[in-house]
């Protein structure tokens, strides 16, 4: 044994004991050494109490021996009665301890059992073995001097109780999470039961210590261990069902029951697929998905060989050393694994395997080596199946469509060369591009998992949800109908008590009556019988001298008023208004269960742009179920939010269209123009994230549609607006007058000729051009010098048919002569309007004018193109005063070339220019002239201003 000596605050000669069993510790074992790598050296070490201070040199401790381990299991016991001087070898002491030991064996091989089948959370047991039996509770085939019996689990309590060691069968135990590959090498030897004890000295000890710590040597670390996939596969995480068929409950092997996948990705043996095999299909057990058989045989769907490296793996993990023998499993118990053909052997087998010419080579390793090793050693290479390439490994992958499959060098060769249309990679890039797309796709399927799980969380509250609606509605229908029921009794008893009043009261009068005629009654019959009384038995002197009396009373009784009839009656009915069939019809549709199946995804959502200042349509919601039928009643599962130009929310308002079933339409009111988003939720969901944008201008700018004609939203340009014009500031109205005039040739001109600069000068400058003066403004490109009006803000090209309208209103006050210009509306390109004084005489422009007309003597509609006069037809008077307005629509068909022009008073074409070239936009363009002779304003209608269009100009 080699010792070594160290000076420091907490110094002591460390026993570093050489063998594979070992592991190296770091040469200075100090407190700085111990804080650095976090380990509390007073808890976690045992035999702290052993170790010296002070700056001396202290000779190292005799090492302590197994039977002494055996007798002192805590430290403070041992520092107690430690015998001084030689150790007591025998006596009555030593044989207490080793029944005491037996006894704790028993116990602790019990929990050890139990910890294996059950796998804690702080990692699993670092050894499967099962221990030899005993004879007696000893081990026959110990070697130690004092025949102690063989212990397999003595806890070394000092100071650490959450480390434990299994001696006996070579393997490890721990209860701190231990990773049984970092400690396997210090395993004892197997034989070397007690003397190996008494070796695992403090160096040993620390080591564990600085490796559950996460602190081991680096430099001994196994590369097979480190940092594989593989490495980190945990036995108790494999389900016991991964590697037997789910159908047949067997476990797969490389005969009968070969695991083959399905495109499903469920696995199933080769011969539960062939009895599950329908008219060349297989129905997936357990996804019920149908699969057509390829190549007409179960064998061609895919192997899958991680089951049987698997298989062998976890063999070795849960059977320990009793594996059996591949060549002999009746009789033959594998001690060794072959690393190139993949089995287990017993000793005999090996022996033959060594033997054999095409195996004298292999690399074959005892399971002892292997018994703590990740799944790499039973990881198998493939080779190459092609006749004449046995043995073959797969190095390169051919990428052609017609492979698509791993090959060995000779297969490169021989068959797949790039002359024939085979490229052919390096296995391992291969292997790298497929493993990324693969985990792409794991990573979009778990996106897909991560979605379902919060699709189902929301079903199940959606599920919560109706029951809680449920009971909340049924609630609400008994209080609903219970009101109602109360209400109705309610009325009865005001309907009986109406009845009873009104029979009381006709009872009341009828027997006031009958009282009275019955007191008449009785006074007439009195009055008869007394007086009839009187005429028999009477002398004539007696009734003589009672004439008077009996006359009076009986005129009195014959004249006193009695009631002809009854003074009230028995008639009294009960009037079913609202009652019956009626009544019946009210209950039946009082109330309304409304439900609604509306899956969010497939809500369509159209936005349109609104006019400012008007409550207008600014969105239509469908609303569908997920089979995409229309869902109505369901104007309350939607809300809207807009959110406008200054970023401040306001609410819409969702009515139900009535006209479309599962329409709803979405009205709001813009305060201002500019860009707006509309966010949509249905049921609470939003439909889009980034919501539904839309605009809010002024009226004229917002495109409507009347079937297959379109009214475009647009204004007067007033950037184009000719200096002597005024644009309004809605862009709607274009204007020309004396004083207008006068007000903007002072802002625009800065420069005059000699004479007489303006018109209104000169009547017989009956011209309406003002071109005396220089222009502040003309470098404006886009400002017209020559027309005297304005353009339109969009121009006619793409097909389709456009509708648009312009009230004009004009009014004489000086006397027409020559060839007067009032105004003129026109189509012509952009460098044709620029180009002129009016566009009539342009070859890509058309114009329609109202001028003075010499031929007819007053103000006539004049149609021209390339300066030739197509039509002329009389206006109105061109004396002063004379004041008219009318209103002109104007239809473009861009695919028929044509434009006509429409007296929407008279509901007549007044005239249809053909044969447009639209090859290049054609703008609209609005003139006014002879501001001194006239006043005339230009009123435009288009987009959503036009209310409707007229009836002629859906028949052109």
């Amino acid at each position: 044994m080699t010792s070594y000596a160290y000076r420091g605050r907490y110094e002591r000669d460390v026993a570093a004991i050489p063998g594979p069993y070992t592991k190296p510790l770091p040469k200075t074992i100090n407190a700085t050494y111990l804080d650095k790598k976090q380990i509390d050296y007073k808890k976690d070490i045992p035999f702290y109490k052993d170790i010296k201070t002070g700056p001396s040199y202290i000779k190292p401790r005799e090492p302590i021996s197994f039977r002494e381990k055996v007798s002192y299991r805590n430290q403070e016991e041992w520092e107690r009665t430690k015998p001084p001087g030689q150790y007591t070898k025998e006596g009555d002491f030593i044989k207490e301890s080793i029944k005491k030991a037996r006894q704790e064996r028993m116990a602790k091989e019990k929990e050890l059992i139990s910890r294996r089948e059950n796998y804690n959370s702080k990692g699993p047991l670092m050894s499967t073995r099962a221990d030899p039996p005993l004879k007696d509770g000893y081990d026959t085939n110990a070697k130690d001097d004092f025949d102690v019996p063989k212990e397999p689990a003595i806890v070394l309590d000092k100071g650490y109780p959450d480390i434990s060691t299994k001696f006996g069968d070579g393997g490890f135990y721990n209860d701190s999470g231990i990773p049984s590959d970092m400690i396997g090498s210090m395993s004892p030897r197997k034989g070397m039961v007690g003397k190996s004890f008494g070796k695992l000295e403090v160096a040993d000890e620390i080591a564990i210590m600085l490796q559950r710590k996460g602190v081991g040597v680096k430099d001994q670390e196994d590369p097979k261990s480190a940092g594989g996939p593989a490495s980190a596969i945990r036995i108790d995480d494999l389900k016991d069902d991964f590697l037997i068929c789910e159908n047949c409950k067997r476990e797969y092997d490389e005969k009968t029951h070969i695991p083959r996948v399905l495109p499903c990705l469920h696995t199933y043996c080769q011969r539960c697929l062939g009895d599950i095999t329908r008219d060349w299909t297989v129905a997936c057990p357990t996804c019920k998905s149908q699969h057509h058989i390829p190549g007409d045989s179960v064998a061609n769907f895919p192997k899958d060989n991680t089951r049987r490296s698997l298989r062998d793996f976890v063999h070795l993990k849960k059977k320990g050393q009793r594996v059996a023998c591949r060549d002999c499993p009746d009789s033959g118990v594998a001690a060794f694994f072959c690393k190139d053909c993949y089995s287990f052997m017993c000793h005999e087998c090996r022996k033959a395997h060594l033997r054999n010419f095409m195996s004298r080579n292999h690399n074959i390793v005892l399971l002892d080596q292997i018994q703590n090793s990740g799944i790499e050693p039973f990881l198998r290479n493939e080779t190459c199946d092609r006749q004449g390439h046995d043995g073959q490994p797969l190095v390169y992958f051919c990428v052609s469509k017609t492979c698509n499959k791993p090959v060995c060098k000779m297969c490169t060769v021989l068959e797949h060369q790039s002359d024939r249309g085979h490229m052919v990679r390096r296995l391992g890039d291969a292997y790298e591009d497929h493993k990324e797309q693969v985990s792409n796709l794991v990573k979009q399927v778990e996106d897909k998992i991560t979605l379902s799980k919060t699709v189902m969380i929301e079903t199940e509250d959606e599920m919560r949800n109706l029951d809680k609606k449920q009971t909340d509605i049924t609630k609400e229908i008994d209080h609903e109908i219970d009101e109602g029921v109360h209400m109705l009794e309610v009325r009865r008893r005001e309907l009986k008590d109406t009845l009873k009043e009104k029979c009381k009261k006709k009872r009341g009068v009828l027997q006031s009556q009958r009282e009275g005629l019955k007191y008449n009654l009785s006074l007439m019959s009195s009055a008869k019988e007394f007086t009839s009384h009187i005429m028999t038995h009477s002398m004539p002197a007696e009734f003589v001298l009672l004439t008077d009396t009996l006359r009076n009373r009986l005129v009195f009784l014959r004249d006193n008023h009695i009631d002809s009839c009854p003074l009230e009656n028995s008639f009294i009915a009960f009037d079913k208004d609202k009652m019956g069939a009626a009544f019946k019809q009210y209950i039946i549709d009082m109330g309304k269960i409304r439900s609604t199946a509306i899956f969010p995804p497939k809500t369509l959502v159209e936005a349109m742009d609104v006019p400012v200042e008007n409550e207008a349509e600014v969105l239509k919601v469908f609303l569908y179920d997920s089979k995409g039928t229309p869902q109505k009643d369901s104007f309350d599962c939607v809300l809207v939010d807009i959110k406008d130009p200054k970023g401040r929310m306001h609410p819409a308002t969702v009515e139900d269209s009535k006209t479309l079933e599962g329409c709803y339409r979405v009205y709001y009111t813009a305060n201002m123009t500019g860009a707006h988003i509309a966010y949509v939720r249905v049921l609470g969901r939003l439909v889009r994230e980034e919501g539904f944008p839309f605009l809010s201008k002024s009226p004229g700018e917002i495109d409507k549609r009347f079937g297959d004609i379109l009214c475009p939203g647009f204004l007067f340009d007033s950037s184009t607006a000719h200096s002597e014009r005024e644009v309004s500031g809605n862009g709607r109205m274009l204007k020309s007058d004396i004083t207008t005039l006068k007000k903007n040739t002072t802002r625009h001109v800065k420069k005059f000729k000699a004479g007489k600069a303006f018109p209104w000068d000169d009547p017989s400058q009956d011209t309406g051009r003002t071109e005396k003066g220089k222009l502040l403004d003309e470098s404006d490109a886009k400002k017209l010098r020559k027309y005297c009006g304005v353009i339109g803000t969009r121009p006619f090209r793409d097909t389709g048919r456009y509708y648009y309208e312009a009230m004009i209103s004009f009014r004489i006050h000086v006397n027409l002569v020559r060839n007067a210009l009032i105004f003129e509306v026109g189509l012509g390109r952009w460098d044709s309007i620029h180009a002129s004084f009016y566009v009539g005489a342009q070859s890509y422009a058309w114009s329609f004018s109202a001028e003075r007309c010499n031929e007819h003597k007053q103000l006539c509609h004049k149609f021209r193109h390339k300066r030739t006069l197509l039509l002329h037809s009389p206006l109105s008077s061109d004396t002063a005063g004379t004041v008219m307005t009318m209103t002109y629509g104007f239809l473009v068909d861009v695919d028929n070339r044509q434009w006509s022009i429409i007296d929407n008073l008279s509901q007549k074409i007044l005239y249809s220019f053909r044969n447009l070239d639209f090859s290049e936009p054609l703008w609209p363009v609005f003139g006014t002239y002879n501001p001194y002779s006239a006043h005339v304003e230009m009123h435009l209608k288009s987009g959503s201003s036009v209310g409707k269009i007229p009836a002629i100009a859906t028949l052109i």
